[in-house]
């Protein structure tokens, strides 16, 4: 009977597509309300790990600046799947789904997190099985610091779909954001086994590791990011502040030199240069 009713609906009708919208999300929306209307702009919370702290008064300078990096919205975006293709199915259920969540990409690329949030639950509605719009939803809630709400969109697409890389590195990210370090790490390797060369995964896996004080293999991980993804000029920027932390300031100001070949803008990794070079001057006063 819905099939039916869909398949009768003039969809090309300017009005028609909103009224319908409406009518089928209705009862969600009473429960996102507060949702929608709260800040379109946080920033996700992934933190670039410090270096460890028992490196004497020169060189922990550079911790404190460290531990309030955070990944930014435009990094955040590439754990959306792109806007996808119409299916050919002729199911009006499933190509309305797809468009919704095609109209969410569009409005979260522009900042307009509230309306994404609308479109990206519309699909979810229309179609349960579209794996796409739980993990979109679930970005959208990191984006407002609600990780519980994330964690359980996250898992709902990995009930779809048990091999979304892209879900298991966004859970990973909201794990790690609550302190479940192991927890995080264990979907971070899921989604480096679903994908070898999902660089923002090795570096993320590197920040969980970091945190762990497994340092070894946190510069292990972003030094993989940084063979996929030559780039990533956050990935310098960590392993800058590892070396700093062992000690090794010549190969810290490399890393750093390289993240602001990369990204001139990149504040943290400025502000970590010219701390290393301040240490290095009073290490070695004669150069």
């Amino acid at each position: 009977m819905i099939m039916e009713c869909l398949g009768a609906i003039k969809w090309d009708d300017p009005g028609i597509v909103g009224a319908v919208a409406a009518a089928i999300t209705a009862g969600i929306f009473l429960t996102v309300t507060s949702l929608i209307n709260r800040s379109k702009s946080s920033s996700p919370a992934v933190l670039v790990m410090p270096p460890e702290k028992d490196v004497g008064p020169a060189l922990s300078e550079a911790v404190d600046p460290l531990r309030q990096e955070l990944k930014s919205i435009r990094e955040q975006l590439a754990q959306l799947a792109p806007k996808q293709p119409v299916p050919d199915s002729g199911d009006p259920l499933k190509i309305k789904a797809v468009e919704f969540y095609n109209a969410g990409r569009d409005a979260y690329d522009k900042g307009e997190i509230g309306q994404a949030l609308g479109h990206f639950l519309d699909a979810r509605q229309l179609d349960p099985d579209y794996v796409n719009a739980p993990n979109a939803i679930g970005v959208v809630m990191m984006d407002k610091g609600e990780f519980d709400a994330a964690i359980e969109h996250y898992n709902a697409a990995l009930r779809i779909d048990p091999d979304y890389a892209k879900a298991h590195y966004n859970l990973g990210n909201a794990l790690h954001d609550k302190g479940e370090h192991d927890a995080a790490i264990e979907h971070y390797n899921a989604a480096l086994r679903i994908d070898p060369d999902y660089a923002s995964a090795h570096y993320n896996l590197g920040n969980a590791l970091y945190d762990k004080g497994e340092h070894d293999a946190a510069i292990e991980h972003w030094n993989a990011a940084l063979r996929i993804d030559p780039d990533y000029a956050m990935a310098h920027n960590n392993l800058g502040a590892a070396v700093y932390a062992k000690g090794d300031l010549d190969a810290a100001i490399e890393h750093y030199n390289a993240a602001l070949r990369i990204n001139p803008d990149h504040a943290r990794a400025r502000n970590n240069l010219k701390i290393t070079l301040a240490a290095k001057a009073k290490l070695d006063p004669a150069e």
